[in-house]
């Protein structure tokens, strides 16, 4: 038995509800690391990922959790993962991000917590800030003193970018903070030097566009002089709006292209560089812009002394820089001074001993080509000009929906105008097409449109945006690399339970089929691929079809004779089947032979959740709710000491437990069960009112409304009819203020069941009809708003409105037949067929001068073609 609360890796829902965290091998919102509890993840790097995280104890604050990543735990990733931590907690600076703590996660993986910035890049801050020059330079002095510190610990970082440089405000003061020491390297003295270095001569880290030409060429030569030049080449791009060589290297395809271009060519100066970009005067209420070109030299001058070639031509030290700059700001003359013609000729012909001889032999011939020389510059110019004209354009593009995007679902957050946000992303989203010339910027944006529809739970967009996304991806990688399949899988999965689910398994059998090709059968992903296929027929009730490509799993992994975690997943995948399949005795042996697979690993304790969660559901395929209800109380009464571990997980199965109880007519338990649940989420959403996140807000909005939706259903079970419907309109007012529509639509739905149980049969109807206005709007399955044509004809009937409930069906089969993929799925067909026959039988029974609707014989013939008819 566990003693502390986690969340399952693999639950008895797993193939009808998406994949676990098992499954995907990765935490998730809700996770808890001790007193740590994962809320959204904010960055992901070669071996660890970034969790914005909540810290309970021993105070309440929001932190950020760097956790290593599962399967990186390799000699040399867990020595860099651990240098990290060190080298942070060796430093003490203001402009330095501060270490808090550190730990091991269950799972025996390393993590570290930080404090929680929440700042933008560097660029990015001065740019929406529209800061005057003399502020920028004034807040990248700042990045030079922590450089500054860290360099006397005795640590070079080797990958400065605007990204690993934020800026958050204190008091209304900007102050940068540098990040990600992930990549860092130790010099031989200091407090650190004894640290077990993670880096490689041969090993080539940090990004390019902000590498000094020796960390690209040779590696073991880099001191921190190399990040002088990295803090050059920030500062270049706050000047002139782009890193040096930004339009030379994009066509570079190679590490040795990008080398040839970083070490030989010189940077244009930044007053010069052929951009748009504008920085402002000096002075604050200065509205005019300044273009770049009239930039002083003297800043033209300190910026080019900083990405000098040669390391020894460069500031010695990041103090050096930061005190020319202030010189500058000073107006005192500065230490950097424009190269010599002398020493640019002698450096040329070092390099080019071979070419000086040919040049000098040439000479005459070039000057006699010098006016054609001249002309085809100014043509290769002007073709420049309008290249990076384009570029800045669409990085202007992005950068504005970008802001948009952020400043609208800052609203919706609040509860204010969620059609708003929908707007926006929709026209957004049509721009995206004209970044073709940026794939990368193009697939980043798309991911943030289709996480916003996501988090709107709008189906009907996120489903094409994923789409999309993954065709993106799959063009930028290839698509058998490991980003296209992650990408597809996010795609189908979101198919599966919310899209076309019927165009779903064509489309997984050649994903499987490629992989196999690809990876081998029995690879992770043809495993993936092949639980998907199983959770796909699944939901489309084929359970001949289900039980076949669960069965061709499970007899794979024995081939392969799997154990420990991946045998686990896929004979829990089965379990879940079989219980579906009625084949419940089958199904309790396979679940008692994975406790047995949990036991012999030693992981007891992290997989007894998951299959009594399974055991619980084989109860709920029984009909046996009581025994269900038993179950999942025996599952919350053990978690209920440890709930602070895992807050939000365990008020899911409180709710869980209340909605089993009211299956099983234990009314006044179910709403026991639905008011602690309703206490400990006001009593968090309370305590937190002023600190909390967005995501935390929503997560307890929607456990509130879950748990009046309890509480209704379980006074209306009472027939206390009043004290029900105040219950549900509260759930559905609060549902509204979130804009979140599936919690909406569930509320509608909750609703309307009371309002009928009531007797009030035209707020019943009404309730359906605007839930099924909003799956129209919202929702990618056309199933819903069918269902809610189904409860609004039924309705209708029991008023004794015959001709209306007649219409309600004709106009759920017309919508039926107009979608192209229902006619794939004859069953369903037969069922809505069925549907409108037993309609028109009963309406015309009561009012016989009705018309006889003109597809009732296409209704027989679904009917009579249904495959899952007995009598077939």
């Amino acid at each position: 038995m566990p003693s502390e609360l986690h969340p399952p890796t693999a639950t008895a829902g797993s193939l009808t509800d998406g994949p676990s965290s098992f499954d995907r091998g990765a935490e998730k919102e809700g996770d808890v690391f001790g007193p740590y509890r994962l809320i959204k993840r904010v960055g992901e790097g070669g071996f660890g990922v970034v969790w914005h995280a909540e810290q309970s104890r021993p105070m309440r604050r929001d932190v950020a959790l760097k956790l290593l990543k599962r399967g990186m735990d390799t000699r040399q990733v867990l020595s860099r993962f651990e240098q990290e931590r060190r080298v942070l907690a060796a430093m003490e600076h203001p402009c330095i991000a501060k270490i808090l703590d550190a730990g091991v996660s269950s799972d025996g993986r390393p993590f570290f917590v930080m404090e929680l910035l929440p700042g933008i890049p560097i660029t990015t801050y001065c740019e929406q800030r529209k800061l005057p020059l003399r502020e920028r330079i004034t807040l990248f002095r700042g990045v030079c003193d922590g450089v500054q510190h860290a360099h006397q610990k005795g640590v070079i970082h080797r990958d400065l970018k605007p990204s690993n440089i934020l800026v958050t405000e204190v008091d209304g003061r900007p102050v940068p903070k540098i990040i990600d020491f992930g990549i860092a390297k130790a010099l031989a003295s200091g407090e650190i030097e004894a640290m077990t270095l993670a880096t490689q001569g041969n090993l080539v880290l940090g990004t390019p566009q902000y590498m000094s030409p020796e960390q690209i060429g040779d590696v073991g030569s880099v001191d921190t002089r190399s990040d002088i030049y990295a803090l050059g080449a920030v500062l270049y791009e706050l000047l002139a709006g782009q890193p040096p060589f930004a339009a030379e290297t994009l066509q570079c395809t190679d590490r040795q292209a990008f080398w040839r271009i970083v070490r030989d060519k010189v940077p244009q100066r930044p007053s010069t560089s052929f951009t748009t970009k504008a920085v402002s005067h000096d002075q604050p209420s200065a509205t005019p812009d300044v273009d770049v070109s009239r930039l002083p030299a003297d800043l033209d001058w300190i910026t080019l002394c900083a990405l000098e070639k040669e390391p020894q031509r460069r500031y010695q030290s990041a103090a050096a820089f930061a005190a020319d700059l202030q010189r500058f700001l000073d107006d005192e003359p500065v230490s950097a001074h424009p190269p010599s013609s002398a020493y640019i000729a002698s450096r040329w012909i070092r390099r080019h001993q071979a070419a000086f001889a040919a040049t000098c032999v040439s000479a005459a011939a070039l000057v006699l080509g010098a006016g054609m020389a001249v002309w085809q510059a100014k043509i290769a110019r002007e073709a420049q000009l309008r290249a990076e004209s384009e570029s800045v354009r669409s990085r202007d593009t992005a950068e504005f929906l970008t802001g948009l995007l952020a400043g609208v679902a800052a609203e919706v957050k609040k509860g204010r105008n969620p059609e708003a946000l929908r707007q926006a992303l929709i026209g957004s989203e049509k721009h995206l097409d004209a970044l073709g010339n940026d794939p990368d910027l193009r697939i980043a944006l798309i991911t943030e449109v289709a996480a916003l529809y996501e988090g709107m739970s709008d189906r009907k967009l996120v489903v094409p945006a994923l789409q999309k996304r993954a065709e993106w991806i799959a063009a930028r990688h290839g698509p058998d690399s490991q980003e296209a399949r992650a990408a597809a899988f996010h795609h189908l999965n979101m198919m599966i339970d919310h899209g076309e689910r019927i165009k779903a398994p064509p489309l997984l059998d050649a994903l499987r089929d490629r992989i196999e090709r690809h990876e081998g059968r029995g690879s992770p992903n043809w495993f993936q691929a092949q639980a998907l296929i199983v959770r796909v027929w699944l939901k489309l009730r084929r359970y001949p079809e289900t039980l076949a490509a669960s069965e061709e799993a499970v007899a794979e992994a024995r081939r392969r004779h799997l154990q420990g975690h991946p045998l686990y997943s896929v004979l829990m995948d089965h379990v879940s089947v079989l219980g579906a399949a009625g084949d419940f005795k089958e199904a309790e042996t396979l679940a008692e032979e994975c406790r047995a697979i949990a036991e012999a690993a030693g992981e007891e304790e992290s997989h007894w959740l998951p299959i009594e969660l399974n055991l619980v559901q084989i109860q709920i395929s029984r009909g046996n709710h009581a025994g269900a209800a038993d179950r999942q109380r025996a599952i919350v009464d053990h978690f209920r000491p440890h709930k602070e571990d895992g807050l939000n997980y365990f008020l899911e199965l409180l709710i869980k437990l209340g909605e089993l109880e009211n299956r099983a007519r234990r009314f006044e338990q179910a709403i026991a069960h639905a008011a602690e649940a309703l206490d400990i989420a006001r009593m968090n959403q309370e305590a937190g009112a002023e600190a909390m996140n967005d995501a935390s807000s929503d997560t307890l909005r929607e456990t509130i409304v879950k748990s009046l939706e309890v509480q209704a259903s379980a006074e209306s079970g009472m027939k206390e009819h009043a004290r029900a419907l105040v219950s549900a309109q509260k759930a559905l007012l609060i549902a509204r203020e979130g804009g979140n529509q599936t919690v909406v639509s569930r509320a509608l739905d909750s609703l309307a069941r009371i309002e009928e149980a009531a007797g009030n049969l035209e707020a019943a109807w009404k309730a359906h009809r605007q839930n099924y206005e909003l799956h129209a709007s919202h929702n990618a399955s056309f199933k819903n708003r069918l269902d809610d044509l189904r409860q609004m004809s039924r309705i209708r009937m029991r008023q004794k409105r015959p001709a209306e409930a007649l219409e309600h069906a004709c106009e759920a089969w017309k919508q039926t037949i107009a979608e192209p993929s229902s006619h794939l799925e004859p069953d369903y067909l037969a069922y809505m067929g069925d549907f409108v026959l037993k309609t028109w039988k009963a309406a015309s029974a009561k009012d016989p001068t009705l018309a006889h609707p003109e597809f009732l014989a296409a209704c027989e013939t679904a009917v009579r073609n249904d495959p899952t008819s007995p009598k077939r």
